[in-house]
Parts: structure tokens; sequence; C-alpha cells
């Protein structure tokens, strides 16, 4: 760990699948990567997914109320420790709400196949990058994982993501998918 001048926090690094770890009054601040945020039941069913954050996002269990939070890095991801009496700025509960109020519109689409495009697509948009053909969306998420987002088993996903590749929706290209640009 490091301390850092300015924030006068601990800056730390993650592997990918590693779990940050919470603490009440403490806020990560993500320096490089993307963590997922999920919230747990404190049953054995699937947690839900609150959502995903990258670079200048801060998470944590002050962000989340009265929730059981976790954080999962879905690559390796650089982070600073920030506690809640230094990190007063009002843009990280807009983002918050931004971002989780854009995951629930897309959760409430009718039909699974147009959910999971809507989700790659923004995916893509938030954590991809623009290529000719389209959107790149970034291989961090397995078919489960985007099951467990869109709240759908795996096999569904599988499914409707092949069905999308032979429709032309979605083209796979070095491992990943590009969503194509509207003609």
């Amino acid at each position: 760990m490091r301390e850092s001048e300015s924030w006068k926090t601990l800056e730390r690094t993650f592997v990918r699948r590693s779990i940050l770890p919470l603490a009440s009054k403490q806020l990560w601040r993500i320096d490089q990567g993307i963590v997922r945020t999920l919230a747990h039941s404190g049953t054995d069913e699937m947690a839900m997914v609150l959502g995903f954050w990258g670079e200048g996002s801060v998470v944590g269990l002050p962000l989340a109320g009265d929730v059981a939070l976790q954080v999962e890095c879905l690559t390796k991801v650089k982070a600073s420790l920030v506690t809640t009496e230094i990190f007063t700025d009002p843009q990280v509960l807009l983002s918050h709400l931004q971002q989780q109020s854009r995951l629930m519109a897309i959760l409430r689409r009718g039909r699974m196949g147009d959910r999971l495009l809507e989700f790659l697509t923004w995916f893509a948009q938030e954590f991809g990058y623009s290529t000719p053909q389209g959107w790149s969306v970034p291989s961090l998420l397995t078919h489960q994982e985007l099951a467990e987002t869109l709240n759908c088993s795996r096999v569904t996903v599988t499914r409707l993501l092949n069905t999308a590749v032979k429709e032309g929706k979605v083209l796979r290209s070095r491992g990943e998918l590009i969503i194509p640009a509207e003609a």
C-alpha cells in the first residue's frame, strides 16, 4: 500500500475476482479497473447486481445504506481507501443514482433478448471502446455473470447471444463482442 498525498488515503491493488474489504465509514475510489457491486440477502439466494463502476467511481457501505454489499473486481483494480469525512463530492451520489436508474430501466425491458442487447450496449459504451463496426464489449463478464445481472439463467444468456450473433445484432471478434453501429 502507498499513501496518496492529495487524498491522504491508502492505495491498494486487487486481482480479478477479489473482493474489496468494506468498513462502515470508508469508501473505495476506483483509480484503475472495473468492479461490480452486489447485494446479498443473507440466504443462499443469488446476489442482486447493483452496478458496475470504473475509474473515478466511489463504492462502499456508506453508499449502500442498509444493504449487505459486496464489491467484486472484474479486472485488476487499483483503489484508494477514502473515509467519508474526507470525501464529500455530491457527484458521487448523482453518479450512483444515474447508473442504478439506468440498470433498473434495462432490467424492466420486456423481452430478455432486448434486455441483453441493451445491457451489452450500455456496458460497451461505459467500459468498452468504439470501433468502425460499432461498440466493443470488453470480455470481462462470463455468461453466468451476465445471467446474474439480467436475472436469468446462464443457458438463456448463451442461447440469446448465439441468436443475436446469427441475426447480426452482435458480432464476435477476437474474443470480444461488438454491438454494430446503428445504420
